[in-house]
C-alpha cells in the first residue's frame, strides 16, 4: 500500500471538509451553482442563504438563482448576470429579490467564475448581502435631496416674483410717510398706520430676502467683499436700533479698535441677527454684552445676554434651516433662517460659529474670524 498516497488523499478530503466548513460558517449568503449541468442547478448553499431568503436547503438545490427574482425579471443587473456568464468573468451588481414569504429586499451579490486546469468554467460562487436597510436609507436620501431641490426652486421663484411688488410698495409707503411729516397731519391714528404699514413691510422684504439667500447659498459660492474694517464701526452701526428703542444696554468688552479682515456688510448682517436675537429672546434681560478677543491667528467675537437659554436639543440644530428656538415657554415669528445665513456667512470667512448656553440662564453666541491683519 502506498502510504503516501493515501495520506495525500486523506489531505485533500480534509481540506474540503475544511472548505466546507468555512463556507457554511459565513455570514454572507453562499451559493454554488453547476455551470457544467442544464440552467446552472445550485449545488450548495450555506445557512446564511437560507436565513436571508427564508427557504430550506431542500427548496433551494437544484435551481437556478433566477427564482429568487420572482416575476421581476427586467432588472439591469440580470443582464449583467448573462453578460459576465457568458464572458466568464466575475460581476459586482445589486438585484431586487424576494424571500418565501413574498417580501422583497435589496441583494449585493457577487459571482466569480470557477475554472479548471484548461480555463473552462465548471460552477459559479456567488456571494450575497441583504443591504436592504443601506438601500431604503440612499432612496430616502435621494427623495429628500429631490424634495428639497423642488422646494428650493419653488422658494426661489416665489421669491423673485415678491421682490417686485414689495419694493414697489415699500417706496410707496415711505412717500406717504414723507408727504405726512410735510402736510404736519395732525390725525394721529393715520400717522401710526403709515408707519406700521412701512415697518412691516420692511420686515416683509427683509425674509423675502433670507428666503432668497437660502436657496443660493448651497448651491453657489457666497460672494465675500473683503477689506480691512475697525469693529467699532460695526458695532456703532449694528447697536443703533437698540438704543433708539431704549429696550436694552449694550455693554462693550475688549479691544473695540481690533480690524478685521472681511466683507463689512455681512459681518454687519451677522452682527444685526445676534443682537435682535439677543433682544427678542431676553426680554426681561436689559443687559447685552458684546466682547471681542485676540487669539493666536482669528478673532473672536460673542455676544451674550441673559435671556431664556436654549436646551440641548436645539442648540444641536439651531443653525440649520428653518430651526427656530422652541422650548415650550416662548414662541416668536419668524421663519428660523437668520442663524443658518450668519453660519453660511462665517463658514464662507474660513472661521466658526457656535452657542453656549444654560436654559433659564442666558446664551453666548460667538464667531471666529480668521486675523489676515
Amino acid at each position: 500500500m502506498d502510504y503516501r498516497g493515501t495520506s495525500l488523499l486523506q489531505g485533500i478530503e480534509g481540506q474540503t471538509q475544511l472548505l466546507i466548513a468555512a463556507l457554511g460558517a459565513s455570514i454572507s449568503g453562499i451559493v454554488i451553482t453547476d455551470f457544467q449541468q442544464k440552467d446552472s442547478p445550485i449545488i450548495f448553499c450555506n445557512t446564511a442563504f437560507e436565513e436571508m431568503t427564508g427557504y430550506t436547503q431542500e427548496e433551494i438545490l437544484g435551481k437556478n438563482c433566477r427564482f429568487l427574482q420572482a416575476d421581476n425579471r427586467e432588472q439591469i443587473g440580470r443582464y449583467k448576470i448573462q453578460e459576465a456568464l457568458s464572458a466568464g468573468t466575475e460581476c459586482h451588481i445589486e438585484l431586487v429579490n424576494y424571500r418565501k414569504d413574498g417580501t422583497m429586499f435589496y441583494n449585493e451579490l457577487y459571482i466569480a467564475p470557477i475554472k479548471d486546469n484548461s480555463g473552462n468554467v465548471t460552477h459559479h460562487i456567488g456571494i450575497q448581502n441583504d443591504i436592504t436597510v443601506r438601500k431604503q436609507k440612499e432612496i430616502s436620501m435621494q427623495l429628500e435631496l429631490k424634495l428639497q431641490k423642488q422646494k428650493d426652486e419653488f422658494t426661489n421663484l416665489a421669491s423673485h416674483e415678491l421682490r417686485t411688488p414689495i419694493t414697489s410698495l415699500r417706496a410707496t409707503l415711505q412717500l406717504m410717510n414723507r408727504i405726512i411729516q410735510e402736510k404736519q397731519i395732525e390725525d394721529d391714528r393715520i400717522v401710526e398706520l403709515a408707519k406700521n404699514a412701512e415697518r412691516h413691510t420692511k420686515k416683509l422684504a427683509s425674509l423675502v430676502d433670507d428666503l432668497l439667500i437660502t436657496t443660493v447659498l448651497p448651491h453657489e459660492d457666497l460672494v465675500l467683499n473683503k477689506t480691512l474694517f475697525s469693529f467699532s464701526e460695526v458695532i456703532d452701526g449694528c447697536c443703533n436700533h437698540i438704543s433708539m428703542n431704549c429696550t436694552h444696554t449694550i455693554e462693550k468688552t475688549g479691544d473695540m479698535t481690533l480690524k478685521l479682515c472681511a466683507d463689512q456688510h455681512k459681518i454687519e448682517q451677522v452682527m444685526i441677527n445676534l443682537l435682535n436675537n439677543a433682544v427678542k429672546y431676553a426680554p426681561n434681560s436689559k443687559s447685552i454684552l458684546i466682547a471681542i478677543e485676540q487669539k493666536l491667528n482669528f478673532i473672536k467675537v460673542s455676544v451674550t445676554d441673559k435671556g431664556i437659554g436654549i436646551s440641548g436639543n436645539n442648540i444641536q440644530s439651531i443653525f440649520k434651516r428653518f430651526k427656530k428656538v422652541d422650548n415650550g415657554q416662548f414662541s416668536q415669528s419668524g421663519l428660523g433662517l437668520g442663524l443658518y445665513i450668519c453660519s453660511e456667512i462665517i463658514r464662507r470667512h474660513g472661521g466658526e460659529i457656535g452657542v453656549d448656553s444654560i436654559l433659564g440662564q442666558g446664551s453666548c453666541f460667538w464667531f471666529t474670524i480668521p486675523d489676515a491683519t
